[in-house]
Protein backbone atom coordinates (compact mmCIF):
# COMPACT_ATOMS: atom_id res chain seq x y z
CA UNK A 1 0.00 0.00 0.00
CA UNK A 2 1.34 3.42 -0.87
CA UNK A 3 1.09 6.75 0.83
CA UNK A 4 -0.46 9.30 -1.47
CA UNK A 5 0.34 12.96 -1.82
CA UNK A 6 -1.68 15.09 0.65
CA UNK A 7 -4.83 16.26 -1.09
CA UNK A 8 -5.10 13.25 -3.40
CA UNK A 9 -8.33 11.32 -2.98
CA UNK A 10 -7.32 7.95 -4.39
CA UNK A 11 -5.12 5.64 -2.30
CA UNK A 12 -2.02 4.13 -3.81
CA UNK A 13 -0.38 7.18 -5.36
CA UNK A 14 3.28 7.50 -4.32
CA UNK A 15 4.55 10.69 -2.77
CA UNK A 16 6.07 13.09 -5.24
CA UNK A 17 8.61 14.57 -2.91
CA UNK A 18 12.36 15.00 -2.90
CA UNK A 19 12.46 13.07 0.36
CA UNK A 20 9.54 10.63 0.16
CA UNK A 21 8.25 9.04 3.33
CA UNK A 22 9.95 5.62 3.61
CA UNK A 23 8.29 2.36 4.50
CA UNK A 24 6.12 -0.46 3.19
CA UNK A 25 3.10 1.76 2.72
CA UNK A 26 4.63 3.11 -0.50
CA UNK A 27 5.16 -0.30 -2.09
CA UNK A 28 2.72 -2.50 -4.01
CA UNK A 29 -0.19 -0.05 -4.24
CA UNK A 30 -3.57 -1.63 -3.61
CA UNK A 31 -6.99 -0.01 -3.94
CA UNK A 32 -9.39 -1.93 -1.70
CA UNK A 33 -12.75 -2.93 -3.15
CA UNK A 34 -15.83 -1.64 -1.29
CA UNK A 35 -16.72 -4.91 0.53
CA UNK A 36 -13.29 -5.00 2.15
CA UNK A 37 -13.91 -1.65 3.82
CA UNK A 38 -16.79 -3.25 5.73
CA UNK A 39 -15.10 -6.50 6.69
CA UNK A 40 -11.78 -4.92 7.62
CA UNK A 41 -12.89 -2.55 10.36
CA UNK A 42 -13.54 0.52 8.21
CA UNK A 43 -16.55 2.81 7.83
CA UNK A 44 -17.20 2.64 4.08
CA UNK A 45 -18.87 6.05 3.78
CA UNK A 46 -16.26 8.11 5.66
CA UNK A 47 -13.19 5.84 5.63
CA UNK A 48 -12.94 6.33 9.40
CA UNK A 49 -11.69 3.18 11.15
CA UNK A 50 -14.04 1.44 13.55
CA UNK A 51 -13.50 -1.68 15.60
CA UNK A 52 -15.00 -4.82 14.13
CA UNK A 53 -15.26 -8.23 15.78
CA UNK A 54 -13.89 -9.58 12.50
CA UNK A 55 -10.54 -8.48 13.93
CA UNK A 56 -10.83 -10.59 17.09
CA UNK A 57 -8.01 -13.10 17.51
CA UNK A 58 -9.30 -14.58 20.78
CA UNK A 59 -6.29 -13.69 22.84
CA UNK A 60 -7.33 -11.18 25.50
CA UNK A 61 -4.11 -9.17 25.60
CA UNK A 62 -3.77 -9.04 21.82
CA UNK A 63 -7.41 -8.08 21.29
CA UNK A 64 -7.23 -5.38 23.98
CA UNK A 65 -4.12 -3.90 22.36
CA UNK A 66 -5.73 -3.98 18.92
CA UNK A 67 -8.90 -2.30 20.19
CA UNK A 68 -6.79 0.45 21.77
CA UNK A 69 -4.89 0.89 18.50
CA UNK A 70 -8.12 1.28 16.53
CA UNK A 71 -9.52 3.74 19.09
CA UNK A 72 -6.39 5.89 18.91
CA UNK A 73 -6.31 5.70 15.12
CA UNK A 74 -9.95 6.79 14.99
CA UNK A 75 -9.16 9.68 17.36
CA UNK A 76 -6.29 10.72 15.09
CA UNK A 77 -8.61 10.59 12.07
CA UNK A 78 -11.04 12.92 13.82
CA UNK A 79 -8.45 15.38 15.11
CA UNK A 80 -8.63 19.12 14.50
CA UNK A 81 -5.74 21.41 13.65
CA UNK A 82 -5.30 22.21 17.33
CA UNK A 83 -4.82 18.61 18.48
CA UNK A 84 -3.73 16.77 15.33
CA UNK A 85 -0.09 16.32 16.33
CA UNK A 86 -0.93 15.44 19.94
CA UNK A 87 -3.34 12.69 18.90
CA UNK A 88 -0.95 11.35 16.30
CA UNK A 89 1.85 11.19 18.86
CA UNK A 90 -0.41 9.22 21.23
CA UNK A 91 -1.08 6.79 18.39
CA UNK A 92 2.65 6.53 17.67
CA UNK A 93 3.51 5.97 21.33
CA UNK A 94 0.92 3.19 21.59
CA UNK A 95 2.11 1.61 18.34
CA UNK A 96 5.70 1.51 19.62
CA UNK A 97 4.54 -0.43 22.69
CA UNK A 98 2.11 -2.55 20.65
CA UNK A 99 4.84 -3.73 18.28
CA UNK A 100 7.43 -4.15 21.04
CA UNK A 101 5.02 -6.43 22.87
CA UNK A 102 4.59 -8.73 19.89
CA UNK A 103 8.32 -8.66 19.13
CA UNK A 104 9.07 -9.78 22.70
CA UNK A 105 6.69 -12.70 22.30
CA UNK A 106 8.30 -13.75 19.05
CA UNK A 107 11.80 -13.65 20.51
CA UNK A 108 10.65 -15.50 23.62
CA UNK A 109 9.29 -18.33 21.48
CA UNK A 110 12.36 -18.93 19.35
CA UNK A 111 11.73 -16.73 16.33
CA UNK A 112 14.44 -14.80 14.52
CA UNK A 113 14.78 -11.13 15.48
CA UNK A 114 14.72 -10.25 11.77
CA UNK A 115 11.60 -12.22 10.90
CA UNK A 116 9.08 -10.90 8.39
CA UNK A 117 6.55 -9.91 11.06
CA UNK A 118 9.09 -7.86 13.00
CA UNK A 119 10.32 -6.28 9.77
CA UNK A 120 6.78 -5.08 9.10
CA UNK A 121 6.79 -3.45 12.53
CA UNK A 122 10.13 -1.77 11.89
CA UNK A 123 9.07 -0.34 8.54
CA UNK A 124 5.74 0.94 9.82
CA UNK A 125 7.39 2.69 12.76
CA UNK A 126 10.04 4.17 10.48
CA UNK A 127 7.28 5.68 8.35
CA UNK A 128 5.28 6.93 11.33
CA UNK A 129 8.34 8.58 12.86
CA UNK A 130 9.16 10.30 9.59
CA UNK A 131 5.62 11.71 9.52
CA UNK A 132 6.04 12.91 13.11
CA UNK A 133 9.37 14.52 12.21
CA UNK A 134 7.74 16.46 9.39
CA UNK A 135 4.83 17.47 11.62
CA UNK A 136 7.21 18.79 14.30
CA UNK A 137 8.89 20.83 11.55
CA UNK A 138 5.53 22.39 10.75
CA UNK A 139 4.14 20.16 8.00
CA UNK A 140 1.22 18.19 9.40
CA UNK A 141 -0.24 17.38 5.99
CA UNK A 142 1.12 13.84 6.07
CA UNK A 143 -0.66 12.86 9.28
CA UNK A 144 -4.05 12.28 7.58
CA UNK A 145 -2.24 10.38 4.82
CA UNK A 146 -0.53 8.16 7.37
CA UNK A 147 -3.80 7.61 9.21
CA UNK A 148 -5.49 6.44 6.03
CA UNK A 149 -2.59 4.16 5.14
CA UNK A 150 -2.61 2.59 8.61
CA UNK A 151 -6.36 2.04 8.45
CA UNK A 152 -5.90 0.14 5.20
CA UNK A 153 -2.81 -1.77 6.32
CA UNK A 154 -3.79 -2.89 9.82
CA UNK A 155 -6.77 -5.22 9.19
CA UNK A 156 -4.81 -7.35 6.73
CA UNK A 157 -1.79 -7.44 9.05
CA UNK A 158 -3.98 -8.47 11.98
CA UNK A 159 -5.75 -11.19 10.01
CA UNK A 160 -2.54 -12.70 8.63
CA UNK A 161 0.62 -12.11 10.64
CA UNK A 162 -1.03 -11.40 13.98
CA UNK A 163 -3.53 -14.24 13.55
CA UNK A 164 -0.72 -16.63 12.69
CA UNK A 165 1.33 -15.48 15.65
CA UNK A 166 -1.59 -15.84 18.03
CA UNK A 167 -2.35 -19.34 16.77
CA UNK A 168 1.29 -20.36 17.16
CA UNK A 169 1.54 -18.95 20.68
CA UNK A 170 -1.58 -20.82 21.73
CA UNK A 171 -0.33 -24.04 20.18
CA UNK A 172 2.94 -23.98 22.12
CA UNK A 173 1.37 -22.82 25.39
CA UNK A 174 2.69 -19.25 25.57
CA UNK A 175 0.77 -17.12 28.07
CA UNK A 176 0.64 -13.59 26.67
CA UNK A 177 -0.56 -12.10 29.97
CA UNK A 178 2.47 -13.41 31.85
CA UNK A 179 4.74 -13.59 28.77
CA UNK A 180 5.82 -17.08 29.73
CA UNK A 181 5.97 -20.49 28.07
CA UNK A 182 4.45 -23.41 29.89
CA UNK A 183 7.46 -25.41 28.65
CA UNK A 184 10.49 -23.23 27.73
CA UNK A 185 11.95 -26.04 25.64
CA UNK A 186 9.03 -25.66 23.24
CA UNK A 187 10.63 -22.53 21.82
CA UNK A 188 13.39 -24.67 20.38
CA UNK A 189 10.83 -26.63 18.37
CA UNK A 190 9.64 -23.71 16.23
CA UNK A 191 9.19 -25.41 12.81
CA UNK A 192 8.83 -22.23 10.76
CA UNK A 193 11.77 -20.20 12.04
CA UNK A 194 11.00 -16.62 11.14
CA UNK A 195 7.34 -15.92 11.91
CA UNK A 196 6.04 -18.85 13.89
CA UNK A 197 3.60 -20.19 11.32
CA UNK A 198 3.33 -20.27 7.57
CA UNK A 199 0.09 -18.30 7.91
CA UNK A 200 1.94 -15.54 9.74
CA UNK A 201 4.26 -15.04 6.80
CA UNK A 202 1.49 -15.06 4.21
Amino acid sequence: MALQEPGQSAPGLPLRDKNPVPGPLRANPVTPKPPIWHTSGMNASMNIPVWSDDLLLHDERTDTTHREFMQLLRASFMATDSNRLQRYQKLLEHTVEHFAQEDRWMLATGMDDGNCHSKDHTMILETMREVEKRALAGDMSFIPVMNQALAQWFPDHAKTKDAGLTQYLQEIGFNTAEEKLANPETAQLNPHGGCGTQKACA
